[in-house]
């Protein structure tokens, strides 16, 4: 078995209100068309591939 961690780009949302109604911004207005005003939040890349692996070794 091989494991390995992607490395690719991390991913980004934005922060959500506590009632999960909305999302926060750093004016408490609503959020801007372009998320300007949005707070970002960085999604960690946890993901884990395994992938089956078979090995033969031949001596001449």
């Amino acid at each position: 078995m091989l494991g390995f961690k992607n490395q690719s780009n991390p991913d980004y949302t934005f922060k959500r209100t506590s009632d999960n109604t909305g999302f926060q911004t750093t004016d408490n207005n609503t959020i801007q068309q372009d998320g300007s005003n949005a707070i970002p939040v960085i999604l960690p890349n946890k993901e884990l591939s395994i992938v089956p692996t078979l090995g033969l070794i031949f001596e001449f």
